[in-house]
């Protein structure tokens, strides 16, 4: 697995997600369909268009699954998210 439970990261903007945003890998992550998934809680809440789409524009998330390529790792030197 690429990160560990406690790893600060940088959720890429991707799929319906509106924003990229920084948050805590809270669980190992998991293999699922080929694919390795890690719950992420954010640090500010994070809006998801498909609920938009669908006549739900109050909704937000505190924490989402997320695959491991739309991770990266934060460092010690980086920013805020863009």
């Amino acid at each position: 697995m690429k990160f560990k439970v406690g790893d600060r990261v940088r959720m890429l903007q991707h799929a319906d997600w509106k924003a990229a945003a920084i948050g805590t890998i809270i669980s190992p992550g998991r293999v699922r369909d080929g694919r390795t998934w890690y719950w992420v809680q954010f640090d500010e809440r994070q809006r998801d268009l498909t609920d938009e789409r669908h006549g739900d524009r109050a909704r937000s998330y505190s924490s989402a699954t997320v695959t491991e390529p739309f991770l990266e790792l934060l460092t010690d030197d980086a920013g805020p998210s863009p």
